[in-house]
């Protein structure tokens, strides 16, 4: 017990202490965190000993793991920014689950006996695996929850687009108008269409790099319609928003459905617990009077 208690303690001292060295080493990293919101990123003083880490190790930010982050992260804030934050979330994911680990390892030299131990080494590695696996995976799930929002809101921006190009109006003008029309997420993205054609980009292109904003498979399907459907004429663009919006309208209808069968299937657990201590309580006193 003494000897583990030893071996914990001078572990988490070694790591305390290359912690403390990569934080206090002077480099780039620090300014580059500067611009970073104190609310969203309380912690972005640490960022660099993750950074320097794996400048250590002569990490490769060209490999397919690290291409694959960035991706998202130009999606989610613009290619400009997209490499600032791959080196925030190696940073803050690394630097953070380290020092859950640290103070995890400190937490197990102070306990009374071996099973305590054990316990608060186990729960330690794996808050800190925790840590490591929500910071880096942080920008694909809220990727994932904006394209659901996009989503949702897209069928009646193509219903509003498809009955205004049926009226007569060309379809840039019905962007434009139902664009501005409200304050919602999907009008926010259209806005940025107009904006770009204003600036002088291809009609076709912006469309192409709204598809990619929304990141939905569903989005960049009609957008690919769409484009097709402008370049075989007007007549065959309002047949095409007619019947892309009846689609995207089946899809939200679909999957609303599979949320409610997924709440339904979680809310299935804890039910299944409830029953199981339910029988626990009446078979236990009926099992103890039948060996009495």
């Amino acid at each position: 017990m003494l000897f583990a208690k030893l071996i914990i303690t001078v572990v988490a001292i070694f790591l305390s202490l290359v912690f403390i060295k990569l934080l206090l080493k002077n480099n780039k990293y620090d300014e580059m965190f500067e611009q970073l919101d104190d609310s969203k990123h309380p912690f972005k003083q640490i960022y660099p000993v993750g950074l320097n880490l794996l400048d250590k190790f002569n990490f490769d930010y060209q490999s397919n793991r690290a291409k694959k982050l960035k991706t998202k992260l130009d999606i989610m804030y613009g290619k400009r920014n997209g490499d600032l934050y791959i080196f925030v979330t190696y940073g803050e994911s690394i630097s953070l689950a380290w020092l859950v680990l640290i103070i995890g390892l400190a937490l197990s030299a102070f306990a009374s006996s071996a099973s305590d131990m054990l316990i608060f080494l186990g729960i330690s590695a794996l808050i800190a695996f925790m840590c490591y696996y929500y910071f880096f995976n942080q920008a694909s799930n809220e990727l994932q929850k904006r394209s659901e929002v996009y989503l949702s809101q897209f069928p009646n921006v193509v219903s509003s687009v498809a009955l205004l190009v049926n009226a007569g109006m060309i379809l840039r003008d019905a962007w434009r108008q139902i664009a501005y029309s409200d304050d919602k997420e999907i009008n926010e993205q259209m806005q940025f269409v107009c904006a770009d054609i204003d600036n002088g980009v291809g009609e076709k292109e912006a469309y192409y790099a709204f598809a990619s904003r929304c990141a939905s498979n569903e989005i960049k399907k009609f957008v690919s319609i769409l484009v097709q459907a402008m370049e075989k004429g007007s007549k065959d663009l309002a047949n095409v928003l007619v019947a892309q919006s009846q689609e995207l309208w089946n899809t939200r209808r679909e999957t609303a459905l599979k949320k409610g069968e997924l709440a339904s299937n979680r809310l299935l657990i804890p039910i299944l617990l409830i029953f199981a201590g339910i029988l626990i309580m009446i078979i236990g006193p009926i099992m103890s009077n039948l060996s009495t």
